[in-house]
């Protein structure tokens, strides 16, 4: 195909890094490294996936400023484990979350003199960063950026049918339900409260900030509805975890009021 600069591209490099960056392998070790239902923005210097615009973002109820994510690259530049489009962790948002992603799969990852922690971005813009990729065109060959937009909206709606038991609620010990992750950026400071009202089955829900869990419920006002309240400053990011009571799995609702 021709590629926005007028030359002709093989399109395997383009298909191999998005499927994998689509697939958050962002280490070529064969598995993800996000929680299932993750929101993410791809782009690459082909033209072939644009930066979603700041009125888009904001119009779904996210951030209009996308978090770097993972960068993927044929090239050493970015510390790729493979001569291949290997994708590299990178330091924002997630290294500092690292033990905990590392624990769904039951032991560390192994990563040897391949640092994961590089500061090759943080916080830019998609327009940024697609000025970034504009620049190493012409020496790296094809490279495709995650973004990670922050949903930063008052009710979000899923399902936990088709997701994983990722974690472990800390307030209900015999939880192997799957579970759904949404993290989210508080819009001005204050106190929240997060419901699960509406959901067709018995929730569980609860809160990270950081590494560290700040609330958890399981059976809200006698019923299987789950309800926290948090207390954060504007613009803190919260990571919210639908969960299920033992097995059990299905459609959920996620309810935030300012109190």
């Amino acid at each position: 195909m021709v590629d926005k600069h007028g030359n002709v591209q093989a399109m395997r490099p383009y298909h191999q890094a998005c499927s994998r960056a689509a697939r958050a392998d962002y280490t070529g070790l064969g598995h993800s490294l996000t929680v299932t239902g993750t929101d993410i923005d791809m782009i690459d210097n082909g033209g072939f996936n644009l930066p979603t615009s700041a009125a888009e973002l904001t119009a779904l109820g996210y951030q209009p400023a996308a978090r770097f994510e993972s960068w993927f690259t044929e090239s050493t530049y970015a510390f790729s484990f493979m001569p291949d489009y290997w994708g590299a962790w990178m330091s924002a948002p997630r290294y500092s979350e690292l033990p905990r992603w590392e624990a769904m799969y039951g032991d560390p990852i192994v990563w040897g003199a391949q640092v994961p922690k590089v500061n090759l971005w943080q916080g830019a813009s998609g327009t940024t960063m697609q000025a970034e990729l504009e620049g190493r065109y012409g020496q790296y060959g094809a490279e495709v950026v995650v973004l990670n937009p922050v949903w930063s909206g008052t009710q979000a709606n899923g399902t936990t049918v088709d997701s994983i038991d990722h974690f472990k609620p800390p307030c209900v010990t015999n939880s192997t339900a799957p579970d759904r992750a949404h993290r989210w950026a508080a819009p001005e400071a204050g106190t929240y409260a997060i419901s699960t009202s509406g959901s067709s089955f018995d929730t569980v829900l609860y809160a990270y900030s950081g590494a560290s869990v700040i609330a958890c419920n399981d059976d809200w006002g006698g019923n299987t509805t789950s309800r926290i309240t948090v207390t954060v400053s504007a613009g803190q990011n919260v990571t919210f975890l639908v969960d299920g009571y033992a097995a059990q799995s299905g459609s959920y609702a996620l309810n935030i009021q300012k109190l």
